[in-house]
């Protein structure tokens, strides 16, 4: 899912579940410039306390484990994904280790290429 909107990704969030998925994935990685420039998608990235609240709207409307994919950071000067990460892991400790575990097994099973990790 993604969206720049707390209100609309919780209530995005309850009609995801009733179709019952495996997990929630959060998208603050889309670089469409239609989303990006309305505060979604990699939009997200310019604003980290917005990339949190739109987080935790998430997490708090379901039961179900809740990644995130994102980019690096929105250009060259701000690389803010560790900081991104560092935040993001306090409102649910699983949401990275989730991606992770996910992420490295796909590297050493699947593929042999290098994976920048947070």
């Amino acid at each position: 899912i993604f969206g720049g909107d707390e209100e609309a990704m919780a209530l995005c969030t309850k009609i995801v579940d009733t179709v019952n998925p495996d997990l929630i994935d959060i998208n603050f990685g889309c670089p469409v410039k239609k989303v990006a420039m309305k505060g979604a998608g990699a939009g997200v990235l310019r604003d980290l306390d917005l990339m949190v609240r739109l987080t935790e709207a998430v997490v708090k409307s379901t039961n179900l484990p809740v990644t995130v994919k994102t980019r690096l950071g929105w250009d060259d000067s701000s690389l803010n994904v560790h900081e991104a990460a560092l935040r993001l892991k306090t409102i649910q400790e699983f949401i990275f280790q989730f991606l992770a575990t996910e992420i490295s097994m796909l590297q050493k099973k699947l593929w042999n290429i290098k994976i920048n990790m947070v």
